[in-house]
């Protein structure tokens, strides 16, 4: 086996400037997310956790004796950060779990709206390519968002998709084991989705390959340096050689 020796490229702490101290609080998706909304200092804990081709979610632990417990209720907008990528993220709270001392906040993404929208009519297309299907689907689910969608995959295939669907199924849901291609962007395209608040990007694979083998116990020398701490919320930016 070849092992690739080299560096990684060191991390700009600049692109860490926009990072929030701490979660925000919105009323509605209708308010201006260029303000400031609540700040909530006194969250315990806020957890954005997200998997491959999968929506974000946020899970936050807030006291019940704390400032603005009364005013963290379902359908309403927390703002906080994914990642040093995925900054300034909006999250719909679902559900709230009350415990002793604490409630447990549990919101969804903004993307996970595309659930809610549905495409009535069939979408049939000869040699379309992801791009093609994604703008379909857009175009044709009720109830209408403000979402756009690009994808740099260049695979042709035909779509043949019967209505009555979820838009968020028509993009993620994977392709099974079997003959029948699944009908939806993922399924006929493969490559991988990347959510950032209204914008949806889909390519043949997000991020990159820097070429470095990483073995367990050698050739890595770690350091790590904590960027921010706000209450149990904290950034690490870990450098591998």
């Amino acid at each position: 086996m070849k092992l690739t020796v080299g560096t990684i490229p060191e991390v700009d702490y600049g692109d860490y400037s926009d990072l929030m101290t701490m979660p925000h609080l919105y009323d509605s998706i209708a308010s201006d997310f260029t303000s400031s909304g609540i700040p909530l200092p006194d969250a315990i804990d806020c957890q954005v956790n997200g998997n491959s081709n999968q929506f974000w979610s946020l899970t936050m632990t807030y006291p019940r004796s704390g400032l603005h417990q009364k005013e963290i209720q379902p359908n309403k907008w927390i703002m906080e950060d994914c990642d040093p990528k995925h900054v300034h993220q909006w999250f719909k709270i679902i559900h709230i779990t009350p415990e002793l001392d604490n409630v447990v906040v549990e919101a969804e993404h903004i993307s996970a709206l595309l659930a809610n929208s549905t495409v009535a009519d069939d979408i049939q297309l000869n040699g379309a390519t992801a791009q093609d299907l994604g703008n379909q689907i857009l175009n044709q689910m009720q109830e209408q968002r403000e979402f756009t969608f690009y994808s740099d995959v260049n695979k042709v295939s035909k779509v043949n998709i019967q209505g009555g669907q979820q838009a968020s199924n028509l993009f993620i849901d994977p392709d099974q084991e079997g003959d029948t291609v699944t009908q939806s962007v993922l399924g006929l395209f493969g490559g991988e989705f990347d959510f950032d608040n209204w914008n949806i990007r889909h390519s043949k694979r997000i991020g990159r390959d820097s070429g470095i083998k990483v073995t367990y116990g050698k050739n890595i020398k770690t350091t790590f340096s904590q960027d921010k701490k706000t209450s149990e919320h904290v950034y690490w930016c870990g450098i591998c050689r």
